[in-house]
């Protein structure tokens, strides 16, 4: 079997950051992708990791651009189309056993362009591990835990500080942290059919804002399958 791959991909971009329609306009907006991916077992079991590049033209604007457009920053005046995004991700993911694994994973983007999908985040760093549950009896069962850190550029932040809005997140008295998430969950297979799935997070400085939260947040999946 083929220990490496090289996927690349053209995709469309929304018209709006984070809008329900595309842009066809392919030429002028869309995404280029490129991720190398290398399987390996360096204790006798399986691993892989992949790194991710990316480079995106939008319809978006500059946060340091839009900080020059009144009293209260604006990003519409900015907006021009074949707007260049461009950053990496780093995955790892390794077994530790049979029925233990652990991740971890690192993403960069410039941090001067709009953000436009799917969340307001320029770094991140995020690392977890999940167990099945032969140890208890539980075959198909999965317990899992992890932690993420989100930063936002100097540029976002000055932008959010000034009172400006992205399509997530409007601030105007930025107390700048870096987000903090644990979240774990337990999946539950109730029969071959029906999985039930428990997750907790708790946030800390929700939104890069250490004035607000914490944040809990718990739910419950039910996934179906015939």
């Amino acid at each position: 079997m083929r220990a490496w791959s090289l996927p690349v991909a053209t995709v469309m971009e929304p018209t709006t950051a984070n809008g329900p329609a595309f842009d066809t306009r392919i030429g002028r907006n869309s995404g280029e992708a490129l991720e190398f991916e290398r399987d390996f077992n360096p204790i006798g079991r399986p691993g892989a990791i992949r790194v991710l590049g990316f480079l995106n033209r939008e319809d978006a604007g500059t946060y340091r651009e839009a900080m020059h457009e009144g009293a209260t920053p604006n990003l519409d005046p900015t907006r021009r189309n074949g707007t260049k995004k461009y950053g990496f991700g780093l995955n790892i993911e390794q077994a530790i056993s049979r029925d233990a694994g652990l991740f971890a994973r690192y993403g960069w983007n410039d941090g001067k362009t709009e953000s436009w999908a799917f969340t307001e985040i320029d770094r991140s760093v995020s690392a977890g591990a999940s167990v099945r549950g032969r140890w208890w009896r539980r075959r198909a069962d999965v317990v899992g835990v992890g932690a993420v850190e989100n930063f936002l550029s100097g540029d976002h932040r000055s932008f959010l500080a000034a009172g400006g809005f992205g399509f997530i997140i409007g601030d105007g008295r930025l107390n700048y942290r870096p987000e903090q998430i644990i979240e774990s969950y337990y999946s539950f297979r109730a029969s071959k059919q029906w999985t039930v799935t428990a997750d907790y997070q708790h946030i800390v400085n929700p939104a890069y804002n250490r004035d607000r939260g914490p944040v809990h947040v718990a739910t419950i999946r039910l996934h179906w399958e015939i």
